[in-house]
């Protein structure tokens, strides 16, 4: 049984699930990967990567059923973390807030950037990279509501949502607060003139928002990943996706103060391999798919084979030189309000956060304590760039 399975068991003691690999007997050396190999290491690792001097534990914040989550997976079952001296202890979350809450039991986790917003305010929390950008997270409706019955092309800038003001007026909606699916919501409210101040928004984690409303309860609901793809695949009708509204969608790649203090090393040797793994899953879709099943398997989480197909299709990560030059190139201040530039993954998390002020969940000066304290912080990708001679 692999690894990731054997854990997960062990902390999931309820769930009585199959190994989702070969067993360890059959269990083959990784494959070389297509990704290029990183000069600076050594070729005796499959990405050049030079391995940590001794073995070292990772406290590991893992957002199930998520693909920057689905990146430490793959890179645990294909024992390139093993080989690198990187072992991970598991703890399984759902939603960013949860994730934050428990920051002083993890050193290195991934959330979208309304969930890492949280943490870089509230918590001893850093964004030390950008880990992708969402394209699979979406507003559903039943078909015959009064949203649906709206119909589209109500919207010059969207012709391909569905509703008005009318019918969204007043209606309940289920998601996951404090996360991107709240952010998806004010902005599609936007185009009719209305706030969530005008709907009622129902708090849970997207898994439990779609066992709700199957059961009849809201008037819609927000999704992201496989319970977005299953709400599709369930024939309920996208009145709204992330596409469809004027946002960033970044997710991001974290890491604690204490994390950053101690295990300085490890994070930046997890770093690279994270990225190099983004780069192996974007020219290798089909056994990325393969993966991401066989992890919603042993998680529990609602995801069809061809669900698994659509998200590998849909999945944009960075890799490894993007993720580099997001975090070391520089642009001015959306908002004018910094004597500085700030670095790209700055200005991708403070796009969700600039919105979140808006609303009142944030105020500017909790935007200018994360820049003066640096809390996105190019830190670690400027020591992977020194490593790789860039």
């Amino acid at each position: 049984m692999k690894k990731f399975l054997a854990l997960f068991v062990a902390v999931v003691m309820l769930l009585s699930v199959s190994a989702c690999g070969q067993p360890a007997e059959e269990t083959t050396a990784p494959p070389e990967s297509e990704a290029p190999a990183q000069t600076g290491g050594t070729a005796e690792t499959t990405f050049g990567i030079e391995p940590l001097p001794e073995k070292t534990t990772i406290d590991l914040a893992y957002f199930s059923g998520a693909e920057h989550g689905l990146v430490f997976y793959i890179m645990d079952e294909m024992g390139w973390a093993e080989e690198l001296n990187i072992e991970f202890n598991w703890q399984y979350f759902s939603a960013g807030p949860a994730m934050m809450e428990a920051s002083g039991s993890w050193d290195v986790g991934t959330a979208g950037a309304a969930g890492a917003i949280n943490g870089i305010v509230g918590y001893d929390v850093n964004v030390i990279g950008i880990s992708q950008y969402e394209h699979i997270l979406g507003c559903y409706i039943r078909e015959g509501s009064e949203i649906y019955n709206a119909g589209q092309g109500n919207v010059d800038e969207a012709p391909n949502i569905y509703g008005d003001a009318e019918s969204l007026k007043g209606s309940t909606w289920l998601l996951p607060l404090g996360t991107t699916a709240q952010q998806t919501l004010a902005l599609y409210l936007d185009y009719f003139g209305l706030t969530t101040d005008d709907v009622t928004m129902t708090n849970m984690d997207v898994g439990s928002a779609l066992a709700a409303f199957r059961a009849g309860e809201g008037d819609g609901m927000i999704l992201w990943t496989s319970t977005n793809v299953t709400a599709m695949e369930e024939g309920y009708v996208t009145a709204c996706t992330c596409d469809d509204v004027n946002g960033v969608y970044s997710t991001c790649l974290m890491a604690t103060d204490e994390a950053l203090e101690t295990k300085f090393d490890a994070v930046t040797t997890l770093f690279q391999l994270y990225f190099c793994t983004e780069d192996w899953m974007m020219e290798n879709k089909e056994e990325m798919a393969d993966m991401y099943y066989a992890a919603c398997q042993v998680e529990g989480i609602s995801c069809s084979e061809s669900c698994a197909q659509y998200t590998a299709e849909m999945y944009e990560g960075l890799g490894l030189e993007k993720a580099i030059e997001r975090m070391t190139t520089y642009v001015d201040d959306p908002l004018g309000l910094l004597d500085r530039q700030i670095s790209g993954g700055e200005f991708d998390v403070l796009d969700t956060m600039d919105f979140l002020v808006s609303l009142g969940s944030y105020t500017a000066e909790d935007r200018a304590a994360v820049l003066e304290n640096n809390r996105i912080t190019s830190i670690v990708a400027e020591a992977v760039q020194a490593k790789l001679g860039e």
